[in-house]
C-alpha cells in the first residue's frame, strides 16, 4: 500500500512581514540548477499558522552574493565565517521573519519570499517556544 495524502485549499498570505520557524530544507532540481527548497511555518496570527516554502539556488559557489548565504546569515543571526560550512541541522528549527510578496502564475496567485530577515526572538531559546 502507498501513501495517502488529504488536499487542502492554497492559502495565499497578505504580503507583510511575518513570524516564521524554518521546518525543513531539501535539495530540489530547477532550469537554474540546483536548489534548496526552504520550508517555514509562519504565524499569521496567535492561533493561525500557515506553511510557506521557498527555493533559494546556488551554483556550486556558496558566497555572499548567493541567497542560501542571506537566508542562512538571518537564520543564524550572525555572519558566516569564511571557510564555515553549512549545514541542514544548523539551520533547521531556526526563527526568523519572512518578508513575504504575491506572485501571480496561470491565474493563480502565490507567495514568494522576498526576504529572509534575522529574527528578534532569536536570543538562543529554543525554537519550540514561538508557537
Amino acid at each position: 500500500m502507498g501513501w495517502t495524502t488529504t488536499a487542502k485549499e492554497y492559502r495565499t498570505l497578505d504580503p507583510d512581514t511575518y513570524q516564521a520557524r524554518l521546518i525543513s530544507v531539501g535539495e530540489q532540481a530547477t532550469s537554474f540548477g540546483k536548489a534548496l527548497k526552504f520550508t517555514w511555518i509562519v504565524q499569521v496570527a496567535e492561533d493561525d499558522e500557515e506553511q510557506v516554502s521557498g527555493l533559494a539556488t546556488w551554483r556550486e559557489e556558496f558566497t555572499a552574493k548567493t541567497k542560501l548565504w542571506q537566508w542562512a546569515e538571518a537564520l543564524l543571526g550572525r555572519p558566516i565565517d569564511k571557510g564555515e560550512q553549512l549545514t541542514e541541522d544548523k539551520l533547521v528549527g531556526k526563527r526568523c521573519r519572512l518578508l513575504l510578496g504575491i506572485v501571480e502564475k496561470d491565474g493563480k496567485k502565490y507567495n514568494t519570499v522576498e526576504r529572509v530577515l534575522s529574527s528578534k526572538l532569536q536570543a538562543g531559546s529554543p525554537a519550540e517556544e514561538l508557537f
